[in-house]
């Protein structure tokens, strides 16, 4: 099996921001909670994302991509129960990966 390396790195680095904007969604979201244990969750639920961005950057060996400009990332709306459909729906409908 061949593998396009330049297709693959380009791949990683979209989902390296998308993995950027899901922590910073889900940050945006735990602000929003009603309870404390609400917060919690969804703040450990930020630091998976994060972690998933982290984990693909390091795929990138020494030759980190070029500095660009942030994509558009969603905004949480201020309405915690919506923004948390919103993210469950995001996270369903993401693509599986594959190995």
């Amino acid at each position: 099996m061949v593998m396009n390396c330049s297709n693959f790195r380009a791949q990683l680095e979209d989902s390296i921001q998308d993995e950027i904007c899901d922590a910073g969604f889900y940050a945006a979201i735990a602000d929003e909670a009603p309870t404390e244990v609400l917060r919690l969750l969804v703040t450990s639920i930020t630091g998976d994302e994060y972690g998933h961005a982290r984990l693909q950057a390091s795929l990138l060996g020494v030759c980190p991509p070029p500095v660009s400009s942030p994509p558009s990332c969603p905004t949480a709306t201020g309405n915690f129960a919506a923004d948390v459909r919103v993210a469950i729906s995001g996270e369903l409908s993401a693509p599986p990966s594959t190995p």
